[in-house]
């Protein structure tokens, strides 16, 4: 069976069992109250489970055992770097249900989260070169780790920052995940496809429940599962192909949630307060502060999310040079606009 339909019929299969675990999940929370309650930094009226992820990660991992079961000779596609990307789901992933029902401290976060970029790191997923356009691949040597811890922690949280609203996350993660793809069939990296078309199954048919009105979150389990496997994409695509594709549009499939990252760490810091605190400086809060609606949110991420997807088609199979100027000033446009908007806007 070739790589591309495994991939459909396992997306398929992630996506039927990820729908038959969250009806099983939203009776079992509303039975042992594992239930999100509104407060005044939420917007949902309703308690809702928060127990999306726990779906979305069972089904992702049963998905890859299955590929590892039916089809053996397939292995060689996900070497051993399989085993070291599981091992940091799984602490990734717990650290966000401890985190979902005995809320820690931000310092602590980001401990365990240095702890598995470190391991990863350590394991050989880091990055070792930086691409400079126009100069080409320099190895950064001693800087190695301290830059992928800081990579690896800004987009583990990148999802858990745009989480504020249904449907807003996991949909903009799904159009990352269509990058992530092109760039996979582009720098010829299948086990990367596999892992995207996988993911995206999964939160396909999530979505299906946390459609407004949701009826399940992703709660922080999910979302700092899903960061954290863009993180892995991230740096495992340029290792595998270090070419400008391969480095830079990965930055273009988290586009939506890596901005928001990196304002919130450097509104945060700015002010004194640790980089994952919570706050309802979001943009996603600001906007509807000045009279978006919650759907004229989502579509304008959503639209923001695709244009990061037609940028990564453009920088992958067009002229790199004119595509990567034009990017810039699309940024630059975007930062004006948004700071324009900070200064109009007051936190509610």
């Amino acid at each position: 069976m070739s790589v591309g339909m495994i991939g459909m019929v396992v997306a398929t299969c992630a996506l039927l069992l990820t729908v038959g675990l969250i009806r099983g999940l939203i009776g079992l929370s509303r039975r042992y109250d594992w239930l999100d309650k509104p407060d005044e930094r939420k917007r949902h009226h309703q308690p809702t489970s928060p127990l999306g992820g726990v779906a979305i990660f069972l089904a992702f991992w049963s998905a890859i055992a299955a590929i590892f079961l039916f089809e053996p000779e397939r292995l060689a596609l996900f070497s051993a770097d399989v085993t070291v990307i599981f091992i940091g789901s799984i602490v990734i992933f717990f650290l966000g249900l401890y985190d979902d029902f005995r809320p820690m401290g931000a310092v602590g976060k980001l401990v365990v989260q240095s702890g598995v970029g470190t391991f990863l790191w350590f394991s050989g997923l880091g990055i070792s070169r930086l691409w400079i356009p126009t100069v080409g691949g320099i190895d950064i040597g001693v800087f190695s780790l301290p830059i992928t811890l800081i990579w690896f922690i800004l987009l583990v949280n990148a999802v858990n920052i745009i989480d504020g609203m249904d449907g807003l996350a996991g949909g903009v993660s799904l159009i990352g995940l269509a990058s992530v793809i092109v760039i996979g069939v582009r720098s010829n990296v299948p086990d990367a496809v596999l892992l995207a078309v996988i993911l995206a199954g999964a939160l396909g048919g999530f979505l299906l429940y946390n459609r407004p009105p949701a009826r399940i979150f992703l709660g922080d389990n999910g979302s700092l599962f899903l960061g954290y496997i863009f993180a892995v994409i991230a740096l495992w695509v340029p290792i595998k192909r270090f070419t400008v594709v391969a480095v830079y549009v990965p930055i273009l499939a988290a586009l939506v949630p890596l901005a928001e990252a990196a304002w919130s760490i450097i509104r945060r810091v700015s002010r004194g307060r640790p980089p994952t605190a919570a706050d309802r400086g979001h943009l996603h809060f600001r906007l509807m502060n000045h009279g978006f609606s919650e759907s004229g949110v989502r579509g304008l991420f959503y639209g923001l999310s695709a244009a990061g997807f037609g940028f990564s088609l453009a920088v992958a199979y067009g002229n790199r040079r004119f595509w990567m100027i034009v990017f810039a000033f699309f940024v630059l446009s975007l930062v004006g606009g948004l700071f324009i908007l900070f200064r109009t806007t007051r936190v509610k």
